[in-house]
């Protein structure tokens, strides 16, 4: 949860509750225009935000696997976007699954990380709940724009069905019925809970009134990438009491522009061959991405919770 970082917290919840608003005042403009905004957040804070995994790997293993760390990391980093790049290649509706599976857990998670300490299986199923109502009620609420991004994903064209609101309704109504029982069981306060409570309601507001890209962007950047590179910064300073954002900052450059180029090739390469859209092509890069990225992030939950 964001909250347990007030420096960033305040801007976080003061920018989602403007882009809602400007959503719903300016709903033509946002249309025509947020998709610039959408991937300008996602360039420079979403990638970002996973290009220190081989120095949390450096620091995982460093006792483990010594001198191979680094010969270890890039071949099983590099090693498990190849697998995943092949499964889509070959079975894209079941890699779009998988994704959306592991995206619910590894969004979930982060939010809910303290959990673990209570119980692991609560842990996990708060998440997945969480996870999935992030995920999956934007994609409900604005089936249309989602439908053409997956059908250029699996590359195929898919109807739209009606009354998917429905569903976005019962998620949301699971996951207060999952934040009431974690309240209840004690695992948080009355303050975190009705913090929550309204993180609950300022997104669905987010997910009402702003295009699919941008309410997907902003989660994604502002609410989870942000907090995760706070923990980042968190895990590092264990190793160097010195180590603040500064240096974080000129740590994730190199990563950063080497993603960045890739993305600029894939999105090229596909554009041209397997994809319609661009949009869909930066959705599948990021998600092989994102794979190796959400297991080392796993060990560095545990890892910050162990020693709270």
């Amino acid at each position: 949860m964001i909250s347990r970082y007030p420096g960033m917290y305040v801007g976080i919840i003061v920018l989602t509750a403007v882009f809602a608003l400007l959503g719903l005042w300016l709903p033509v403009f946002w249309a025509d225009n947020a998709w610039v905004l959408a991937v300008a957040l996602i360039l420079l804070i979403g990638i970002p935000h996973g290009a220190t995994d081989h120095l949390i790997f450096s620091r995982l293993g460093v006792e483990r696997f010594g001198r191979n760390k680094w010969i270890l990391f890039f071949s099983g980093y590099l090693g498990l976007m190849l697998l995943y790049g092949i499964l889509w290649w070959l079975a894209p509706v079941l890699s779009l699954g998988l994704f959306l599976v592991m995206s619910a857990y590894h969004f979930g998670q982060s939010n809910w990380s303290f959990l673990w300490e209570k119980s692991a299986l609560g842990g996990v199923v708060v998440s997945m709940i969480w996870g999935s109502w992030v995920i999956f009620t934007p994609l409900l609420l604005q089936a249309e724009t989602s439908l053409v991004i997956v059908a250029q994903i699996i590359g195929k064209p898919l109807p739209v069905p009606t009354n998917l609101w429905m569903g976005a309704i019962a998620l949301l109504v699971l996951n207060l019925l999952a934040m009431g029982y974690i309240f209840s069981r004690g695992w948080i306060g009355v303050k975190e809970f009705s913090r929550e409570i309204f993180h609950v309601i300022l997104l669905e507001l987010l997910f009402l009134t702003c295009p699919l890209l941008l309410s997907f962007a902003v989660y994604f950047t502002l609410w989870h990438a942000l907090g995760s590179m706070q923990d980042q910064v968190d895990f590092f300073s264990r190793y160097e009491p010195r180590y603040r954002w500064l240096e974080y900052f000129r740590q994730v450059i190199p990563m950063t522009v080497l993603a960045l180029l890739g993305l600029a090739g894939f999105v090229a390469w596909q554009y041209t061959r397997l994809l319609e859209g661009n949009i869909a092509a930066m959705f599948v890069f990021i998600a092989i991405l994102t794979l190796p990225h959400m297991i080392l992030m796993e060990k560095l939950y545990k890892i910050l919770n162990n020693a709270k």
